[in-house]
């Protein structure tokens, strides 16, 4: 499998739907390539609440 063929697939995984899917096997190899880079760096730059580190509480469990 090509770098643009993972490429691909990985865009389309994005969204759920045959309509995404189908627009994601129309679309050039340069658009592909785009969205790719795009969502890479959103990822890198914003990591989602589950990826994100818990921060570290001063709490010590005691409730009073």
């Amino acid at each position: 499998m090509t770098d643009i063929e993972q490429k691909r697939l990985f865009v389309g995984e994005m969204y759920d739907g045959p309509g995404w899917k189908a627009k994601v096997r129309k679309m050039s190899d340069e658009t592909i390539f785009a969205i790719y880079m795009r969502e890479q760096h959103r990822l890198n730059n914003h990591p989602t609440k589950e990826t994100e580190p818990k921060p570290e509480s001063d709490d010590d469990g005691i409730p009073f």
